[in-house]
């Protein structure tokens, strides 16, 4: 029986070059479908109050995603963003709030308390994408 001679490259068998092509293929990192996630951070310039005091509260938001964002809200405390946040990119946000007269603050153990949660919402695409809440209590004066 006489056999075809198979075709050569560099003295190696095409199907052993293919075989070979393959195996280094799949040592490529596959690749992924990237990720909408947003972190939020919030600190607040006092959070011991007195009653009807303002307080300043400030969230940095960081689009930790593979997409840019817009708009950006934070739970309807602050405003929305100046514009598109890039991945990897950060916005300082700040809003002012008014203490009041205690009324919404829980009592515990002789003192007043207010927690304040704050997220962030952005979107892209048609997606919306939620940060984990950031909370904040804020402390009123003993009763």
């Amino acid at each position: 029986m006489k056999t075809e001679p198979r075709a050569t490259i560099s003295g190696l068998k095409v199907a052993g070059v293919i075989a070979l092509l393959a195996s280094l293929l799949l040592l490529l990192p596959a690749a992924s479908a990237g990720s909408y996630s947003i972190q939020i951070g919030a600190s607040v310039d006092d959070n011991t109050v007195i009653e009807n005091q303002v307080v300043t509260f400030t969230y940095v938001v960081t689009n930790v995603g593979d997409y840019t964002l817009d708009p950006i809200e934070i739970g309807g405390i602050a405003p929305t963003s100046n514009g598109p946040l890039g991945p990897g990119e950060s916005e300082t946000l700040e809003a002012d709030y008014n203490v009041g007269d205690f009324g919404d603050f829980i009592v515990y153990k002789n003192r007043y308390y207010l927690p304040n949660d704050a997220t962030a919402v952005a979107y892209c695409d048609g997606q919306s994408v939620a940060s984990a809440n950031s909370r904040i209590t804020l402390i009123g004066p003993r009763i």
